[in-house]
């Protein structure tokens, strides 16, 4: 699986009437966008964040730095491999070791578990 190319946005949209479980009807609504158009029908569109104000711009944000995060965990793996690999105690980032670092990675882009 691979996640949609370019830089992702959030975008404060306002107001929707779209039903979300925790703050109810009438909550803010965020939009995530590729730089680069996916398909005619949802153009550049990548997802829909809706929930009270604080928490819609907080998940938005998150999501939409999911690919340069993914990028940057990738390039420290690669760098940190050939000392993970000559000391298995220098190799341990917050208790997690590169196998757990790389079946993140995994998850993230083909949707392992």
């Amino acid at each position: 699986m691979k996640h949609t190319k370019g830089t992702w946005n959030p975008e404060r949209t306002g107001f929707t009437n779209e039903s979300d479980m925790n703050s109810g009807y009438n909550t803010h609504k965020f939009i995530i966008k590729s730089d680069e158009p996916m398909n005619r029908r949802y153009g550049n569109r990548i997802a829909n964040i809706l929930g009270n104000e604080s928490d819609a711009k907080a998940n938005a944000h998150l999501i939409a730095s999911a690919p340069e995060m993914l990028a940057m965990l990738k390039q420290m793996v690669g760098e940190l491999d050939d000392t993970w690999m000559l000391n298995a105690d220098v190799g341990k980032i917050g208790g997690k070791t590169k196998y757990d670092v790389k079946r993140l990675i995994a998850k993230a882009e083909r949707g392992a578990s």
